[in-house]
């Protein structure tokens, strides 16, 4: 049991590892404005898919995991982007 916890832990370890080394290569190798585009499209994707898995695993509806998900980080990006617009505004920048 021991060892299948400790194989787990790495397994998590690697791909949490992976995933963020994705986002981070992006950057290395692409102009700013480009890689943010295509981190936010990566990691929609990513969501996407993982809601897929998650509502087979579920039995449930995949397109319905997918939008609630993906809505809610659509959600979370525009609330960001206009409080760092109303901040902006505020400092004077």
């Amino acid at each position: 049991m021991q060892h299948h916890a400790f194989r787990t832990t790495v397994a998590n370890y690697v791909a949490r590892f992976v995933v963020a080394a994705s986002f981070f290569l992006a950057f290395l190798v692409l102009p700013t404005a480009t890689a943010v585009y295509l981190c936010m499209a990566w990691g929609f994707f990513l969501l996407a898919a993982l809601s897929y898995l998650l509502a087979k695993a579920r039995h449930v509806s995949a397109l319905a995991e997918i939008v609630k998900h993906t809505g809610v980080a659509a959600a979370v990006v525009l609330v960001s982007k206009l409080t760092g617009l109303a901040i902006r505004s505020l400092v004077g920048v």
